[in-house]
């Protein structure tokens, strides 16, 4: 039988705006999100329940996404929490996650938050880089990144960051070393979402203007594959890589300019494979070859729309045939055979 006991189920909540101090420069949660204006949290959580796969996994759990969840009135706060604590107590999710920002925690709303079930903190880092986090209109400083860390380390929280290359003012020396200060900050969890250009955003009016570019496909592809790498390196789980699929973003043509694309994560994820596999492309000995990798990895290889086959054929200079997974290749390693 499967041991499912490590897999992860997470039932989104998104509350756009709530909680906010301001609007930032690049935000627009509800096109992003595609929620409804009114969030009916039972409803929510009953539907999930009623799937048909909700109890294949024993790791369950609620998430609160968007606004500042603890920068919400205390009152409020514990009425959303109240709200699914019944779910909570009677076992059919075992956590609760919620995300917010640097500058919206204290002693006090780490208690509260330890008092009614939130075991992991998402913080909207963006960036450690004050003069990118000032020109996107963030309103805190790295130093708030820091106090916020050290404060959940302190009540035991797992914690999670979420990170935007591309800002404004930001380059790939920045934004690495954003990641580098992150390293030492020692998060569990780690979001890359490089910024795009939003209809309706500041950050819309400032691209129109000349004044904002935002980074090419390539570029963010490239500037994420050297950051996740370093992150797990570093011990740190990379668990999302690009803005989530929306129709309210792909389909209603909301997205301006920039990074955005449905299989961004894979292209990331296949530029890291192939970096690791860059030793053993030495060209083999025949015109047109087999390649054979890990079965596990063959996505990975071929890439989106089979980028990563012409990415080796033009390395080695060799007609590639053929790709097949075998399971006696190692992860990360390749080989070739007369194709």
């Amino acid at each position: 039988m499967a041991d499912n006991t490590k897999r992860h189920l997470v039932v989104p909540i998104f509350i756009p705006f709530a909680g906010c101090p301001h609007k930032c420069i690049f935000c627009e949660q509800k096109k992003i999100s595609g929620v409804p204006d009114q969030i009916k949290i039972p409803e929510i959580l009953d539907r999930a329940v009623s799937s048909p796969h909700f109890y294949d996994t024993e790791n369950r759990e609620i998430a609160f996404y968007g606004g500042t969840f603890t920068n919400l009135l205390p009152k409020t706060m514990e009425e959303m929490l109240s709200s699914v604590s019944p779910y909570i107590k009677s076992g059919k999710f075992k956590s609760i996650r919620i995300s917010t920002r640097p500058d919206a925690i204290d002693d006090d709303i780490c208690l509260l938050l330890k008092d009614k079930g939130v075991k992991t903190v998402e913080i909207g880092v963006q960036s450690m880089n004050d003069e990118v986090l000032t020109l996107s209109g963030r309103g805190h400083k790295a130093a708030d990144t820091i106090c916020s860390m050290e404060l959940l380390h302190k009540y035991d929280f797992i914690t999670g960051v979420q990170l935007m290359p591309g800002l404004p003012g930001d380059n790939l020396k920045r934004f690495m070393g954003t990641i580098a200060d992150i390293t030492v900050l020692s998060p569990d969890l780690a979001r890359l979402y490089p910024a795009v250009v939003i209809k309706g955003t500041s950050l819309s009016e400032k691209f129109y203007e000349g004044h904002y570019k935002p980074l090419e496909l390539d570029e963010a592809v490239a500037w994420c594959a050297e950051a996740a790498t370093t992150l797990e390196e570093s011990g740190v789980n990379v668990i999302r890589i690009g803005l989530m699929e929306a129709r309210s973003l792909s389909k209603e043509n909301n997205v301006i300019a920039g990074p955005y694309h449905p299989a961004f994560g894979h292209m990331v994820r296949s530029l890291q494979y192939h970096r690791r596999i860059e030793k053993y492309l030495k060209k083999p000995p025949w015109e047109k070859v087999c390649v054979l990798v890990n079965k596990n990895e063959l996505a990975l290889f071929c890439g989106y729309r089979n980028d990563g086959i012409r990415r080796v054929s033009d390395a080695l200079q060799t007609e590639i045939t053929g790709v097949k997974g075998d399971i006696n290749i190692g992860p990360g390693t390749i080989s070739f055979k007369e194709g």
